[in-house]
């Protein structure tokens, strides 16, 4: 892949599994166009580990990922597999065209999210006991793992998160698990997932969505895209209160 890692190792150093990422934008706003390029980034320079969710089957993730995987495979356990296999730094999970309607593919990702929680990181623990230390009482377990998926909407049952996708917002830093996710709109998915994250891309959008988001986050503007004909709203990052202007996508991309 031709890629220049600039901007990504300047603004996202500090991401780890502990963070929380989230991309809005409306459709054709290079969404999963940078996310394919984040998560070679993340998984392929800083070789950090990310279960995918591909309900709508982007080819680009499934080139760039060690082991895709559909459904039956979830169910077989291959997910657990591939979770304790450490060569696997992009797991892509693809449902096959006969997982149909919502209801199923918000199952499947209620039982991908659980399988993530309870994952424990072997290697890490065998590092620590090595220290001395003792599991419980110096340290708790850790997944270091994302979990990421880039229809957001396909997922949330009106604005609702499924249980264990609630449980990895709420509480998977403690466990060393992020979160990464992408939707059209920031009105369609749990407020839950907007106010807990830190990290935010927001590309162009409806001045209705930018003025709701205001209202969870009254600090954030936006920028206008530097091309003076095209007045559209580009993208603009937001982390704890900082936020990174006049970064065009282009520099993303090359």
């Amino acid at each position: 892949m031709n890629f220049h890692p600039y901007p990504f190792d300047t603004l996202f150093k500090d991401f780890g599994y502990k963070n929380k990422l989230l991309i809005l934008g409306e459709t054709g706003s290079g969404k999963s166009n940078l996310l394919c390029y984040f998560l070679y980034w993340l998984t392929s320079i800083k070789r950090k580990r990310v279960v995918y969710f591909n309900p709508i089957k982007l080819p680009e993730i499934r080139k760039l990922s060690d082991i895709d995987l559909d459904e039956k495979d979830v169910m077989q356990d291959k997910l657990t597999k591939a979770l304790n296999n450490y060569s696997h730094n992009l797991i892509c999970i693809t449902p096959t065209d006969n997982l149909i309607g919502k209801k199923k593919r918000t199952q499947l990702w209620d039982f991908i999210c659980y399988k993530v929680y309870q994952h424990e990181d072997k290697v890490y623990d065998i590092m620590m006991k090595e220290s001395g230390l003792k599991k419980g009482k110096d340290y708790v377990r850790q997944a270091n793992l994302f979990i990421a998926t880039d229809e957001l909407v396909g997922i949330c049952d009106d604005e609702k998160l499924t249980s264990w996708h609630e449980e990895i917002i709420y509480s998977g830093r403690n466990y060393g698990i992020g979160h990464i996710g992408a939707s059209q709109r920031n009105q369609k998915i749990s407020k839950f997932i907007t106010t807990q994250t830190d990290y935010y891309i927001y590309f162009r959008m409806e001045d209705y969505d930018i003025y709701a988001l205001r209202m969870k986050m009254p600090v954030i503007h936006e920028v206008k895209f530097l091309n003076p004909i095209d007045r559209r709203y580009h993208w603009i990052l937001y982390h704890h209160g900082e936020k990174y202007l006049n970064v065009p996508v282009k520099q993303l991309i090359r």
